[in-house]
């Protein structure tokens, strides 16, 4: 098993019961990503209302709420405690509790191998499927 913490990509506890209780989940989603082959940066989780967390895969983030689910986009700012900010971004279905493999599939096919070869047009394209 892993420990969390950034070195190593997983998202750190968070001091808030209500936001850590989703952790494992996004522990899950790191894994996956990384058995898909995909190399993750670090993770976070953030703020409530809705309580989210990004995952960062080089210029790209996946970001995760606890009402939408999962979205993909160039990475533009963001760090625990304030809100991620993407570009050109991608929703997926699935809703809030996509299974972590579905997801990693959907990345990894994305990215066809590399998070920086994606394109905005990529990801229409992908967004379609």
């Amino acid at each position: 098993m892993h420990r969390s913490g950034k070195s190593q990509g997983y998202p750190a506890p968070h001091p808030d019961p209500k936001v850590d209780a989703f952790r494992p989940y996004i522990e899950k989603a790191v894994t996956a990503l990384k058995e898909a082959g995909l190399t993750v940066i670090e993770s976070w989780m953030d703020p409530c209302d809705p309580i989210d967390a990004t995952i960062r895969l080089g210029g790209w983030a996946l970001v995760w709420d606890e009402w939408d689910g999962w979205r993909l986009g160039v990475f533009v700012s963001g760090r625990q405690g304030v809100r991620t900010v993407l570009h050109d971004t991608v929703r997926f279905e699935g809703g809030p509790r996509l299974a972590v493999v579905e997801l990693a599939q959907r990345v990894r096919d994305f990215t066809r191998g590399s998070v920086e070869q994606i394109t905005g047009a990529a990801l229409a394209e992908a967004a379609v499927r």
